[in-house]
């Protein structure tokens, strides 16, 4: 990725993030993102880029007055990044910032219940510009919100874990007698990717 959607896609973090979030939880899901994109030099360099933006709307969000049009000019800007940077991704790529996006969000569930109806609008504005089908999206939102819990309705879904018999109904499992946890994993189809996430205590290869 180049340097310019990189601080875009910093900035786009930084926008989202609630003025109550957690902001190591947060720094360690951009972290993580940076890593998958930079050697290790660079990924401090953007951190410190993400940190600037992070403390600039943390101020802006925190003020109380005017909330309706603080919260239109942040889905205004985040309309103007993702605009910025569609072009210049591809659709893997896209698919990745929109996981990592939800991971996010999702880092202060722990603490706070579910997410907000701002940071829903900020995804859906995102997937939108990003040519994300609304099928797709709620199966990638219930694929990373809902990982421990996920109920595979779909086939798009498979669950490959040590049971062999569920205690609901899923349209693909696999049995796995050795398998200390679960492996779900969901394909992308318009992206032809597959994203796989393990709940577990064991150390995985993938083959």
């Amino acid at each position: 990725m180049s340097e310019q959607i990189l601080k875009a896609l910093m900035q786009l973090f930084a926008i989202i993030a609630r003025p109550q979030s957690n902001r190591h939880d947060r720094r360690t899901v951009v972290e993580i993102f940076l890593k998958r994109q930079l050697n290790a030099d660079i990924v401090q360099q953007y951190l410190k880029v993400f940190d600037e933006y992070y403390a600039i709307q943390q101020i802006k969000q925190a003020e109380t007055s005017r909330t309706k049009k603080r919260t239109s000019a942040s889905s205004v800007r985040v309309l103007l990044i993702c605009t910025e940077i569609n072009e210049e991704l591809t659709q893997k790529q896209k698919i990745f910032v929109l996981v990592q996006l939800l991971e996010f969000v999702k880092s202060d569930i722990p603490v706070i219940e579910a997410i907000t109806d701002q940071e829903i609008e900020f995804i859906n504005t995102v997937s939108d510009l990003f040519k994300v089908s609304r099928e797709e999206l709620d199966l990638i939102c219930d694929f990373v919100l809902k990982s421990s819990d996920l109920k595979p309705n779909s086939d798009k879904i498979v669950l490959i874990n040590n049971k062999k018999a569920l205690k609901f109904e899923a349209h693909r499992h696999i049995y796995s007698e050795s398998l200390d946890g679960q492996v779900t994993v969901l394909q992308v189809q318009s992206a032809n990717m597959f994203l796989i996430r393990y709940m577990g205590h064991s150390e995985l290869y993938l083959n």
